[in-house]
């Protein structure tokens, strides 16, 4: 029996443009032949993916883990301009070998696509594009399965509503050399699930182009198993819109308010195209749109004035500068006069010689300074989505609690010596000296302090 999946393609206008699959850009621009005579269109794109998620990625390639794939588009469609209900047919093929995809189906990809663009020289009306290229095109689609890791067969229409179908007997078709599928069932039906959500990104991304959000968030629509329940599928994928809006909302940031903003209209757009196709009044979940778009806009100008009222760092900047000059203004002046320091403080030499002679150290230390002053520690900090911090956790979460806690300390006070070893021997820093001359020159004041403590 077959496996079926449904998912939805982002778009606004309810009507995508079969002319324009394959000019995206990500993850990188697909090699593709796009060309219709107003009866029919053929496509044939194909685009290099890495897909390996590995926590870390140089160690994952250096023990023979590659996540270097190769994903294929064939596909057939009606050109008339009249026919709105129009629905693309063909299937999507994935190669998990560089070489082997080199070897035996890139040359015939790339012969096909010349051969399509090549129509266009054709002589005038004596031949029309489907009798010009459809047996290649009906070659190619039974010819490349064997050649592949997976593929499957799918329908895409106007809406954006795509169906992912898995022949019954794909894995008597595909190469022999293509990766094993688990033998228990369960484990079989959850990988055939992911290689299937690949497939449906590489097509999203094919017809899609990243307005809205960043191009990253493949999990802004996902495919779910269809059993032939429309309305459960769309409840799914309205469900995980809202979800991504209510996420970037609730992140005080105007580039998230406005990437929120940009989802709503995704999710208000497939709210009327399933109502259209299902003809049902509403669908689940049930969300006051209106109060919603409200909500983010006010958040987005709310963030706005807190910018243009000093919180901007630009600002910041600014008036650090201002008052550099300032100060640089006052000692200029005060070279003029007969004004003479007599007797500095020993800490105020101390520091001047570090910002004359150790001038790394001293903008580093500026930087921190400088960093710690402009945290926003009334906003949300988000440490999940740095790259470090998914890392980190990812390396610690299996470990004893103790071991875990341990590392970062140990981390931590790795830094510190190498960073006091770097001291001495780059710039040859009196640390030690510094130190001593310091408490040296303030003992009787701590003697003091200590005896009235005593």
């Amino acid at each position: 029996m077959s496996t079926v999946f449904k998912g939805w393609i982002p778009n606004v206008s309810g009507a995508l443009s079969f002319s324009t699959i394959g000019s995206g850009y990500y993850p990188s621009q697909p090699i593709r032949a796009n060309l219709g005579d107003q009866k029919v269109r053929y496509i044939i794109a194909y685009q290099h993916r890495n897909l390996l998620d590995a926590i870390i990625p140089f160690y994952a390639r250096l023990i023979g883990i590659q996540g270097n794939f190769v994903c294929l588009c064939l596909a057939k469609c009606s050109d008339d301009p009249l026919n709105f209900d129009d629905t693309m047919h063909g299937r999507l093929f994935i190669y998990d070998d560089q070489d082997f995809w080199k070897k035996n189906a890139k040359t015939k990809v790339i012969d096909a696509q010349q051969r399509l663009r090549a129509f266009i020289h054709v002589n005038g009306q004596s031949s029309t594009l489907e009798n010009y290229f459809d047996s290649t095109y009906l070659h190619l689609l039974n010819q490349f399965p064997t050649t592949s890791s997976f593929f499957l067969d799918f329908e895409l229409r106007r809406s954006g509503i795509a169906t992912l179908t898995i022949p019954e007997n794909y894995q008597q078709l595909i190469s022999p050399n293509a990766p094993a599928f688990p033998v228990n069932q369960q484990e079989r039906e959850h990988m055939e699930r992911i290689v299937s959500s690949q497939l449906f990104f590489f097509l999203k991304d094919l017809a899609h182009n990243h307005q809205h959000h960043d191009p990253k968030l493949d999990t802004l629509v996902d495919i779910h198993p269809f059993n032939g329940n429309e309305e459960e599928w769309r409840s799914k994928t309205l469900r995980y819109l809202y979800r991504k809006i209510i996420e970037y909302k609730r992140n005080i940031r105007a580039s998230n308010y406005h990437s929120s903003l940009g989802i709503l209209i995704y999710a208000k757009s497939f709210r009327g195209i399933s109502l259209k196709e299902n003809k049902i009044e509403d669908l689940h979940p049930l969300i006051q749109d209106d109060l919603l778009e409200d909500a983010i806009k006010a958040g987005l100008q709310n963030t706005c004035f807190n910018q243009d009222d000093g919180k901007n760092p630009m600002s910041k900047i600014s008036f650090y500068i201002t008052v550099t000059t300032f100060v640089l203004t006052i000692a200029m002046l005060l070279s003029l006069t007969d004004f003479k320091v007599t007797d500095p403080d020993f800490v105020l030499k101390s520091l001047g010689t570090m910002l004359v002679k150790y001038t790394v150290p001293a903008l580093c230390s500026a930087y921190v300074f400088y960093w710690t002053f402009n945290m926003k520690f009334d906003g949300k900090i988000d440490l999940s989505k740095a790259k470090a911090s998914r890392t980190s956790l990812a390396i610690l979460q299996p470990l004893n609690q103790i071991y875990a806690a341990m590392i970062p300390i140990l981390i931590a006070c790795i830094a510190v010596i190498l960073c006091l070893y770097f001291l001495n021997t780059w710039y040859n820093f009196p640390l030690m000296g510094l130190v001593n001359s310091f408490f040296g020159h303030y003992k009787p004041a701590l003697s003091w302090t200590i005896g009235l403590k005593s």
